[in-house]
């Protein structure tokens, strides 16, 4: 797969959505952790500056639906993605197809999701991330 330049793909999702994104201050311990939590309603981004990557993205409380979000997937590397949060959107899907496969952490919750199924949504998080992973054969 030919690599995307993460600061044009970050240029692209702000085009798209009409937000600025700040990226996650590179002195933090945790950058991955970092990325999830939402503060002050910013919403950011973490590069992976020595493989020339978007490893993580923090799109929580945009009212991002599924056609906007579906526009961002085709921007971003899926499988590059290794923290994401999504949550307080009105994203009603999470599908493993999508190829987010190298995710450690994902939140998606206050998202009026149908898929992944109630009963695992209802475990939060994790139980997600652990969903996903088992369906496309992760650890």
């Amino acid at each position: 797969m030919e690599s995307k330049n993460p600061l044009q793909i970050i240029n692209d999702i702000e085009k798209l959505l009409g937000i600025k994104l700040q990226p996650v201050k590179p002195n933090t311990h945790t950058p991955l952790r970092t990325v999830i939590v939402t503060k002050n309603g910013e919403q950011k981004y973490l590069l992976d500056i020595k493989e020339e990557k978007l490893i993580g993205l923090n799109l929580a409380q945009i009212n991002l639906t599924d056609e906007k979000w579906a526009k961002i997937r085709g921007v971003i590397v899926p499988e590059d993605i290794q923290s994401l949060s999504l949550c307080d959107n009105q994203i009603t899907e999470f599908r493993p197809e999508w190829g987010f496969t190298n995710l450690q952490m994902l939140n998606l919750y206050d998202n009026p999701l149908s898929f992944p199924p109630e009963e695992i949504v209802a475990g939060g998080n994790a139980a997600i991330l652990n969903f996903l992973q088992e369906l496309t054969g992760g650890d």
